[in-house]
């Protein structure tokens, strides 16, 4: 009998701390899913006035400045790009206040979304570029381009930085068609550079650090411009 007594109680206490255990991994879901609601709940989509890009012939800049608390985030965000029309392709430099976080060049067919992670955040928020409305013909490249923030894998906030014309309107330049181009995709390494203010015109300090690519863009531009002129 007290044997059988024994055996009751250890399976009850078995039972109670099974219990137990399963109760707390529900409250954990339940935290968890209230958890993911909430981020939901809370995307953010900018409201306010969008970016603005200034496009000097093959160059383009576009810059916003972002305030998000959820990242500690209240920075002024650029993206400097160069079409490549040999290479159909678009080398690209994203800054926050000046410090490069993203340098990649891509097609600009159909350029993938470009992502990397917030430095100060332990891999627990990102930074994702993504370029919108992009039309290609024989004359002009042109497209929008913005920043979506995720936090724990959920996005919270998307920015518009603005959109481009390449070239702007009154310069006229041939640009190559896909059927046109040939070659493989080159990479331009651009150096990380500093804002000597946040207010400056982006491509000005894009210039700054790009010479040998802005004098390669004039050169073939002033070429072009000859060849249309003797032609």
């Amino acid at each position: 009998m007290t044997d059988l007594i024994f055996v009751i109680l250890l399976l009850s206490c078995h039972t109670f701390a099974f219990s137990v255990r399963e109760l707390q991994t529900r409250l954990g879901q339940v935290q968890n899913e209230r958890l993911l609601q909430q981020l939901n709940e809370r995307l953010i989509i900018h409201g306010g006035r969008n970016g603005e890009c200034h496009v000097v012939g093959y160059n383009a800049g576009c810059c916003q400045h972002v305030e998000l608390d959820e990242v500690d985030l209240n920075s002024t965000v650029c993206v400097n790009m160069t079409y490549l029309p040999t290479e159909y392709g678009i080398s690209l430099t994203l800054t926050i206040d000046g410090k490069a976080l993203i340098n990649e060049t891509v097609s600009a067919k159909n350029p993938p979304a470009l992502c990397a992670e917030l430095p100060y955040t332990k891999k627990i928020a990102s930074l994702c570029l993504k370029f919108f409305n992009l039309d290609l013909s024989n004359s002009t490249f042109s497209g929008c381009v913005k920043i979506i923030i995720d936090l724990a894998y959920i996005s919270i906030a998307d920015y518009e930085l603005g959109c481009f014309k390449i070239p702007p309107k009154g310069q006229r330049s041939k640009i190559l068609t896909q059927n046109q181009w040939s070659g493989s995709m080159k990479k331009i390494n651009l150096k990380p550079f500093p804002l000597d203010d946040i207010n400056e015109n982006p491509l000005l300090t894009f210039e700054k650090t790009n010479q040998i690519a802005i004098e390669k863009v004039k050169s073939m531009w002033i070429k072009d411009k000859i060849n249309r002129r003797f032609t």
